[in-house]
């Protein structure tokens, strides 16, 4: 998946080979139609060798293997708090892009074709990279060795900063969509260590792709079966403390002195294509929830006119064009707030400040972005509301077709298709012995 590296390669290896196809007629004293022949050749294979590593590439599948056997403490009865995200490794991994890219195909949404699919990877390999370099700067002010995506760090920091709390669950769990471990795995490892109560902080805030595949993941599994009580918080786009708390950030953060008729506000969310607004809420709860935040920057003395939700892709309004508005109505400072994203990574550290500087060409005009809200204790308060307000999860209706049953036994518990086998396997064994003669020494 090193796509930048094997392109390099590839270069090298196109050039000398051409070179040494040139040196090699030149010696001989072949014609020059043998030399272009030769090259043409060369071309082909190339060409040949770039469809057959594509092919390869999308083929990769994003999998998260489930264990046949779970020994399970029954002795007591634990509780859990697992905190569900969309997830981002620490470094560059192409297999959630490759999945979106399946699901694109599969609703028609316009797109680059799959051939073209590496070339797109390489772009986003090439934002990781850049994302690393002001990682880099950040690492030499406060002394850190390593450099990485901070998602998965700033998800973990959440999950111990819940634990300092008055919650009192027995254990505290991160579960991702596009990372490791998934939510099947997370709760499967939750029950093995005895929980059976477990509630999951759902750190998304509308309904999307993203976490219904999460949804999707569970509904592979029966776990109502087990005894097992699952509850889950609402989407945060829904939450009214939320939309307080955005309101609270936003206004924070205008610069001392400065005056609110020349600041303007960027409500940015990421967005989906038109495609999916029939599969998923996304499009309709996230306008809904910038309209509430919008209503309260206008009463907390903002300019409606200067309060501008957008979108980052497939839909307008976008970034650009709400920028050069705001600049030609005279905003000397403009915050860029990130709506869709609680926790900092590729999007709220990187794609959206490019964006924003990118689309002002006056130096004069101050830019202010707030990303991720992370482990601010205003909104980790919220969290515990979230927490506490949760609801249970239909673990019946979800589990009706699912692949995996899962079941209490003397063990543990055991998915369902690994007991059957060893259920048949016990007859087939009774049988024999009933079959078998018994012996003078017997």
């Amino acid at each position: 998946t090193n796509i930048r590296s094997k392109q390099t390669n590839t270069i090298f290896m196109a050039v000398f080979v051409v070179g040494l196809a040139v040196l090699v007629n030149f010696w001989f004293w072949l014609t020059p139609w043998q030399i272009l022949w030769n090259v043409g050749i060369f071309l082909i294979t190339i060409v040949f060798g770039y469809y057959w590593a594509t092919r390869g590439l999308m083929r990769l599948k994003f999998d998260s293997p489930l264990p046949e056997n779970l020994p399970i403490d029954t002795e007591e009865q634990l509780s859990a708090c697992i905190v569900l995200s969309k997830g981002e490794s620490e470094d560059y991994n192409p297999l959630p892009y490759i999945r979106r890219f399946y699901k694109k195909e599969e609703t028609n949404v316009e797109q680059k074709s799959k051939f073209l699919q590496p070339i797109e990877l390489y772009k986003m390999k090439r934002q990781y990279k850049k994302l690393f370099k002001l990682q880099a700067q950040k690492a030499v002010e406060f002394t850190e060795k390593e450099v990485k995506n901070p998602y998965r760090d700033i998800s973990k920091d959440i999950t111990e900063k819940l634990e300092e709390t008055f919650l009192d669950y027995d254990m505290y769990i991160n579960a991702y969509v596009n990372d490791w471990p998934t939510i099947n795995q997370v709760l499967l490892t939750a029950i093995a260590r005895g929980a059976s109560n477990i509630t999951i902080l759902n750190l998304f805030t509308s309904q999307s792709f993203e976490y219904e595949l999460a949804i999707n993941e569970m509904k592979r599994i029966d776990y109502s079966k087990i005894g097992l009580n699952v509850k889950q918080t609402d989407f945060l786009g829904k939450s009214k403390k939320i939309q307080n708390y955005l309101i609270k950030k936003v206004k924070a953060s205008v610069p001392e002195g400065s005056d609110l008729a020349k600041v303007g506000v960027l409500l940015i969310s990421e967005g989906q294509p038109k495609e999916w607004d029939s599969l998923y809420p996304l499009t309709e709860e996230e306008e809904a929830f910038k309209k509430a935040i919008t209503q309260g920057l206008q009463k907390a003395g903002f300019q409606e006119q200067n309060v501008r939700p957008v979108w980052l892709n497939y839909r307008p309004p976008q970034i650009e064009d709400a920028v050069q508005e705001l600049v030609a109505s005279g905003c000397q400072t403009i915050i860029a707030a990130i709506t869709s994203e609680p926790i900092d990574g590729l999007l709220t550290l990187y794609t959206v400040p490019t964006r924003v500087e990118k689309a002002i060409s006056d130096e004069s005009i101050t830019v202010i972005t707030i990303g991720g809200w992370n482990v601010d204790d205003e909104i980790i308060k919220v969290y515990l509301s979230l927490i506490t307000d949760a609801k249970a999860l239909p673990l019946e209706e979800l589990g009706k077709e699912a692949e995996i049953v899962l079941q209490a036994s003397k063990v543990g518990a055991t998915l369902k298709e690994a007991e059957d086998h060893e259920e048949d396997k016990h007859e087939e064994n009774k049988s024999e012995d009933k079959n078998e003669e018994p012996s003078e020494d017997k």
